[in-house]
């Protein structure tokens, strides 16, 4: 799958937040977690949804799987190069989870402002990433704790919600991000035309994959 992030919202922002199964890669548990339904549902049975991450994590590590992350790395120099001064993570990945997309990549991971994930059945504290904060949560998505440390984040920075946006392929957890005031990406609802004579302005857009 393949996103466009219109420019134009950028120079709005301060705070950049990837998830990065929707946005890196779009493995099956990605593609299930993107339908409405679903994400519904699993926000009903967190202990599951904890499990089947963790069985994902070993899978794609006993075999090897390996993600191009060449396109996350050029957009975050982009998103950089507008002055935006804060990137970060959240996702449902353990440590153990972001090192296999990382791998030898570390370098990208360094750039980040803060990571946040999911406390892992096996993590270690010992285990870190150099000079990124690491915010560990026992909160799955959709629920609106996953973001009490991005809301205390921004206003440490004395950043308004509202200039914090969330690159989400969720609906569940765009829709809680929205109510807790942050910019969600994609919106579906600004790409409907409210007749079928109207089409959506078209700005210039960055690529997002």
């Amino acid at each position: 799958m393949r996103y466009t992030i219109p420019e134009f919202i950028l120079p709005a922002t301060d705070i950049i937040v990837f998830d990065i199964d929707g946005v890196i890669n779009k493995n099956l548990a990605a593609k299930v977690a993107s339908s409405a339904y679903v994400s519904r549902v699993l926000s009903n049975v967190p202990g599951f949804k904890r499990v089947a991450i963790e069985a994902l994590q070993l899978w794609e590590l006993l075999l090897g799987i390996r993600y191009d992350i060449h396109e996350f790395d050029v957009l975050v120099s982009k998103v950089r190069g507008y002055g935006i001064s804060h990137v970060g993570i959240v996702t449902e990945r353990s440590l153990l989870g972001v090192r296999t997309i990382f791998r030898d990549k570390d370098y990208i991971l360094q750039r980040m402002n803060f990571v946040q994930m999911r406390k892992g059945f096996f993590s270690k504290k010992q285990e870190r990433i150099r000079g990124v904060d690491i915010w560990e949560t026992e909160s799955m998505k959709p629920h609106e704790s996953v973001l009490y440390r991005l809301t205390d984040f921004a206003k440490g920075k004395g950043i308004k919600p509202g200039r914090v946006l969330i690159i989400e392929d969720d609906p569940g957890f765009r829709f809680t991000a929205r109510s807790l005031g942050f910019r969600t990406y994609p919106d579906e609802t600004e790409a409907i035309p409210s007749r079928k004579t109207d089409m959506p302005a078209r700005h210039p857009q960055i690529a997002l994959t």
